[in-house]
């Protein structure tokens, strides 16, 4: 700093040179036109043309060191540092020169020797080379004057003066005790105006720097946008602006009412990628009230280690900070300082001497700092806000797709326990909800047959945790008295710490209960995360409540109204299926067409509606006999079609034997009493009778009528 102070000045000095170099050379030029003598004149005008020569030089340097000063290495500034001692001693030459040659005693060399002694006092502003160039000034000027004394030189008037115009040796004496004194006194006033100039102008130049490294920093921290890499980046360039011996920065954020570290820097490592237990978390957030509480966290402040009273650190922090002398910690506020969300820590070895000074310096950093700390965790939070939501928005559209519901539920629990960062995750339908006859049982995505037996058991009790609410969170085992002791166990066997209930609803009744556990020590889930759960659980209940309509109008297509017995549509699909099955595998199946005897005389005779009775008792005895691999569905009227899977005509045959003897001894009072019911049947067996569907219904209808009684 005083280097650039020093060629600043010098280089003010030069355009000062150049004014006074021409105000000698118009002085000389008078001097010719006034009839001076030639030679002296020649002379004269050298020591101009030398003075300028080094004038140049240096203008030329200094204005490079100004423009080029970073790339200077220490040898270059110092040897430019001994040219400008050189040229002051060349210009107090020049000075003592032009004294003698413009009439010595009588010469106005004398007060530009004064003004130049005030300039480089000014330029140098330092005592010691004032001091030594004061004192050449000095001793050059007292021994050109007792030269004159003792008559080894006579001045020289470049106006041609009388040769026997000296001075008594009276006045010699006067004069150099005068100017001598005159040149001190404006050495010294000038070196402590000039000291104080030096102490402004190195402050501007501080501030400058300062100010100037602020605005990098801001604009450099702009450009990042991971946040570990902002926290490094603005700890790093904080603790060099500072000059603190070292930096410390952690910064967090609130779940569920404790603190989770986002992002640290040096000694807080040791929490990155860790979360915090619910009990860490809470000495975690007392530690940090204890600091702030009484200082309002809105300003810088100090601690100072080893004397007097100071602010109660964590005592792992006290311990691990005992190396330095003082601690400045700076509290990073949330845009409008409602909450704290990071402290940075500069530790000092020596504390700062001008304490007040450095705190208003940290304030202005913290004031450009504190908002690049909170746009990058406010960055950091949105960029995971997003993230989760296209996830969430990934998710919702393939299940919305998806109208199967065996597929749709097991989705529905991998995605939730994937969106949430779930352990693991089950989805339980509520016995009552309308799909429960679809999903008779729980999914899980990688939970314990047994952990997942037990929620199943006590669906009723999570029910009622909720009430009215569509999610709860707890925390064990702080929460565990909420829990039935054999779920307690359950989830202490497995190591879940945090258990996430959310309801799925539907535009008729709730569905069921999807639950999340984490097995780390993890802090509750955010606001953010919870409304994103609840969305997911919203969406995922008209996904399958939508399967579930889908599952119905399929059902209701394929399905006869009366017997509740597949229709003709879903005879042939299953009859096509059979088929290509038996083509593929080469095994033989039968198919069967059976109609109820003499039908339209029980329709003529009992009316139509016992007619639709007698086909709905006769298809509840055909679902009762039969196989469970076996199909059965109405074919149309009276006529049923029975599907028989790897099945012989000999296999057909003892099968239908079963369902005509169930037929003749089961009771058809509601037609008349001692009413006998009895059942006729054709069978065509692949691939003896026929190899294509549609032979084989032929086949099987034809043998039918053949079997018929006469009416």
């Amino acid at each position: 700093m005083a280097t650039e102070f020093l060629f600043k000045q010098a280089a003010r000095l030069c355009k000062v040179r150049w004014v006074v170099l021409l105000f000698a050379t118009l002085l000389a030029l008078l001097s010719v036109s006034l009839g001076a003598s030639l030679h002296l004149f020649h002379i004269y005008l050298r020591l101009i043309a030398l003075t300028a020569v080094t004038n140049l030089i240096s203008t030329i340097a200094y204005e490079h060191y100004q423009a080029h000063a970073r790339e200077y290495t220490s040898r270059q500034t110092t040897a430019l540092q001994w040219w400008t001692y050189f040229q002051t001693l060349a210009d107090l030459l020049l000075l003592t020169a032009g004294i003698h040659y413009t009439g010595g005693i009588h010469s106005p060399g004398i007060y530009l020797l004064l003004i130049y002694i005030a300039g480089m006092a000014i330029t140098y502003g330092a005592i010691l080379p004032v001091a030594i160039f004061t004192g050449i000034s000095m001793g050059l000027f007292t021994g050109l004057f007792v030269a004159y004394k003792h008559q080894w030189l006579t001045p020289v008037a470049i106006f041609s003066p009388p040769a026997d115009n000296l001075p008594p040796p009276a006045s010699f004496t006067i004069t150099i005790i005068a100017v001598n004194g005159l040149l001190l006194a404006m050495a010294g006033i000038t070196l402590a105006q000039s000291s104080r100039l030096r102490k402004l102008w190195e402050d501007s130049e501080a501030q400058r720097a300062f100010f100037s490294s602020l605005h990098q920093l801001s604009r450099h921290g702009l450009q990042y946008h991971d946040l570990h890499q902002t926290v490094s980046f603005l700890s790093q360039r904080l603790q060099t602006l500072l000059e603190a011996d070292e930096v410390f920065t952690i910064l967090w954020e609130e779940r569920g009412g404790h603190l989770s570290p986002l992002a640290t820097y040096n000694i807080h490592n040791d929490l990155k990628h860790r979360s915090l237990s619910p009990q860490e978390s809470e000495a975690f957030h007392e530690n940090c009230n204890m600091l702030f509480q009484h200082l309002e966290g809105l300003h810088p402040f100090w601690v100072h280690l080893h004397k007097g009273p100071h602010p109660p650190l964590p005592p792992a922090l006290h311990q691990r900070l005992q190396q330095y002398q003082s601690l400045l910690l700076f509290p990073i506020h949330t845009p409008g300082r409602q909450t704290l969300i990071g402290v940075v820590t500069l530790g000092f070895r020596r504390t700062p001497r001008d304490l007040q000074e450095y705190t208003q310096r940290a304030q202005r950093a913290l004031e450009v700092v504190a908002p690049l700390f909170a746009r990058t965790v406010t960055l950091h939070q949105t960029s995971a806000h997003l993230a989760l939501l296209q996830e969430l928005a990934n998710d919702v559209t393939g299940l919305t797709q998806n109208l199967n519901l065996h597929h749709l539920a097991p989705a529905i629990t991998e995605n939730a326990a994937r969106l949430l960062n779930a352990t693991t995750a089950i989805f339980i339908p509520y016995a009552n909800a309308p799909l429960a006859q679809y999903l008779k049982t729980w999914h899980t995505a990688g939970l314990d047959p047994f952990l997942a037996q037990e929620c199943y058991k006590h669906q009723n009790i999570c029910q009622r945790l909720l009430r009215d609410e569509t999610f709860l969170q707890l925390a064990l085992p702080e929460d565990c008295a909420l829990l039935p002791s054999t779920l307690q166990e359950a989830c202490k066997a497995h190591h879940f710490h945090v258990l996430a209930f959310f309801t799925i609803p539907s535009p008729r009744a709730p569905l069921g209960l999807l639950i999340l556990l984490w097995q780390d020590k993890r802090l509750l889930l955010t606001p953010h995360e919870i409304a994103v759960g609840k969305l997911f659980a919203a969406r995922a209940g008209a996904a399958l409540y939508n399967a579930y309509l889908y599952h119905l109008l399929r059902r209701e297509a394929r399905t006869d109204a009366l017997t509740g017995l597949p229709n003709r549509r879903a005879v042939d699909e299953a009859l096509e299926q059979e088929w290509k099955r038996a083509q593929r595998y080469r095994h033989p199946f039968s198919i069967v067409m059976l109609d109820l005897n003499h039908f339209k005389r029980i329709n003529d005779q009992f009316g139509h509606q016992k007619g639709d009775v007698a086909l709905q008792h006769a298809a509840a005895l055909l679902k009762q006999n039969l196989r469970e691999t076996d199909f059965v569905g109405r074919y149309g009227g009276d006529e049923f079609l029975i599907i028989l899977p790897e099945s012989t005509r000999e296999d057909a045959r003892i099968v239908m034997h079963k369902v005509t003897e169930a037929a003749a001894h089961t009771s058809w009072d509601f037609l008349a009493p001692d009413f006998r019911l009895t059942l006729s049947y054709g069978i065509a067996t692949y691939p003896d009778d026929g190899t294509d569907v549609y032979t084989l219904v032929d086949i099987a209808d034809r043998r039918l009528y053949e079997n018929k009684p006469a009416e």
